[in-house]
């Protein structure tokens, strides 16, 4: 009597043979992860296509002091390197949700508007709140946001000038913003949106106070 057939199970595959083959991908289109600095690596990347700047008519809000709602042009003209030449602004769902830890819940928001200045930012005050080397911002018109349950603590990070928003039960990071009448723009995490992987229209488009980071981010690998 011949031995029944067996499916073989298959082999768990290795955080390592994942890398391989992430890095035999990155070979085949022409773009060593390696060798490639990071700026430049980005800007050689396949960006899904964006489309016509949007938010930018009308008045918004000025340069955050701390840098979260830097403008392109005008961070450029301080030295520091663009991440892509796509536009600013992209067009995208009018409408999304965010909030903080799902096991938390407590602070939940809406928010309605095309995305302004998708960029990451590794000023000194981003990497020492969040206690990572960078954070990822959107701009939203402040009109557009609702806080649908708790609204975050906010702390100055400038008194007057500008604070920042997080979660005081979870403590997850939320928003950023100035004082004033004229500021019309608010800064979103990108982290604390739903489904924030999956929209390919809040890929960054700048790469804010590169001095300030560290020297590894920059690099390959």
């Amino acid at each position: 009597m011949e031995p029944p057939l067996r499916t073989p199970i298959p082999r768990p595959t290795t955080r390592s043979a994942r890398a391989a083959r992430s890095r035999a991908a990155w070979r085949e289109r022409g773009t060593d992860r390696r060798s490639c600095p990071w700026p430049e690596f980005i800007r050689r990347s396949e960006l899904p296509p964006r489309g016509p700047a949007a938010g930018t008519g009308g008045a918004r809000a000025d340069v955050q002091h701390d840098g979260t709602l830097g403008d392109p042009t005008g961070l450029l003209s301080k030295g520091n390197e663009p991440v892509s030449e796509t536009a600013a602004a992209s067009s995208g769902p009018e409408v999304r949700s965010g909030g903080c830890l799902p096991l938390c819940g407590k602070i939940r928001f809406t928010v309605t508007g095309p995305v302004d200045d998708p960029h990451i930012c590794a000023c000194d005050h981003c990497s020492k709140r969040s206690g990572a080397p960078f954070q990822w911002w959107l701009g939203f018109p402040l009109a557009g946001l609702v806080w649908t349950g708790a609204e975050p603590t906010w702390f100055d990070t400038h008194p007057g000038k500008t604070a920042r928003g997080w979660c005081p039960a979870c403590g997850t990071h939320i928003a950023a913003r100035d004082y004033g009448e004229d500021k019309t723009i608010i800064g979103i995490l990108a982290t604390a949106l739903d489904g924030y992987g999956t929209d390919p229209t809040l890929v960054p488009t700048n790469l804010n106070r590169l001095p300030e980071a560290a020297p590894w981010l920059t690099q390959a690998g």
